[in-house]
């Protein structure tokens, strides 16, 4: 069974969070995304979050051949655009949200989310057999259009109480989360070591689809409680005065995530670091400056990555959008 995630915000997590319940299921999983491609053991470097269409398949086949079931796959919409999916049949896909991302390569919002869409309106993406599961964020704007228009069953899941796979009862904490799983056949409470409410959609994303496929649902929460926090995304790192955070947020949307959370598990001042990539979508860099100047008590404006711009340049961009004062 290949399952696939698409959406701005929490592909790496939803995708290690459904390979970690595959395996807690007794399947042999691989994984395909951000953080590394995983056949067996094996580890590989990811240079691209969804490799080259002719890379892709030969992963396939290794895993395959590694005696995998099952495999979670990160499907970004540059993959989309430019067939890196083609031939891949999805037993289950995953929409998590819908934000401003990658407006250098998508010339406008409808052109980027015309490019997600093609996961869960193009035929050819369904599997040979059987009937695909669509698990579609409820609580997006984004979701709703997909949920109405997706081939296949599609399970809503967020934290509405119109949603089919939903979490009630959340207690956030600086190391883990709680809440209660409310799903078509039962409640189960879940404690976990991811951190925030944007982790609860991304766990609650991973069950609605596992359980789509067939996965307990007790075998799927116990898998999320023993789920180590995924690395960079959201990542304590131990130490003595202060809790300190990684996190890969570089979207508005994922920055404004990451300090609204941050302020939500602790008593005292949040203090962020951050900057943007250079030679990448530009409007984004004077909106990350208002929401860290609003949303956090002291702002450390440096370099993320500028490739051939000047990082003075870069960073007076972003501070454009700090509130003066």
């Amino acid at each position: 069974a290949l399952a696939a995630v698409t959406g701005t915000n929490g592909k790496s997590t939803t995708a290690l969070v459904m390979d970690a319940i595959f395996r807690a299921a007794g399947r042999t999983s691989g994984v395909i995304g951000t953080l590394e491609y995983r056949i067996g053991d094996r580890r590989i470097k990811a240079p691209h979050t969804t490799p080259e269409a002719i890379d892709l398949q030969g992963f396939l086949a290794e895993m395959v051949e590694a005696g995998a079931t099952h495999a979670a796959m990160e499907v970004s919409s540059h993959a989309l655009l430019l067939h890196r999916v083609e031939g891949c049949r999805f037993a289950a896909t995953v929409f998590t949200n819908l934000t401003p991302e990658h407006l250098d390569f998508h010339a406008t919002m409808e052109e980027y989310f015309a490019a997600k869409r093609r996961l869960f309106e193009d035929p050819q993406f369904l599997p040979a057999e059987g009937e695909r599961i669509n698990a579609v964020n409820i609580d997006d704007e984004a979701g709703r259009i997909i949920a109405g228009s997706a081939l296949g069953r599609t399970v809503t899941y967020g934290l509405s109480a119109e949603a089919e796979c939903r979490a009630e009862q959340i207690e956030l904490g600086p190391e883990g989360t709680s809440f209660l799983a409310v799903h078509a056949t039962g409640r189960v409470p879940v404690r976990m070591k991811l951190v925030g409410e944007f982790n609860v959609y991304n766990a609650l994303g991973a069950l609605a689809a596992c359980l789509g496929l067939g996965i307990p649902a007790d075998a799927a929460c116990s898998a999320i409680e023993s789920m180590d926090p995924v690395r960079g995304r959201f990542e304590r790192v131990p130490a003595r005065a202060h809790n300190v955070l990684i996190d890969y947020a570089h979207s508005p949307d994922g920055l404004r995530r990451a300090l609204e959370t941050a302020r939500r598990v602790t008593a005292g001042r949040v203090v962020v670091v951050f900057g943007c990539g250079g030679d990448r979508d530009r409007t984004k860099r004077p909106v990350m400056g208002e929401l860290a100047g609003r949303l956090a008590d002291r702002c450390v404006i440096t370099s993320d990555n500028p490739r051939s711009e000047r990082p003075e340049a870069l960073m007076g961009e972003i501070l454009a959008g700090v509130p003066k004062g």
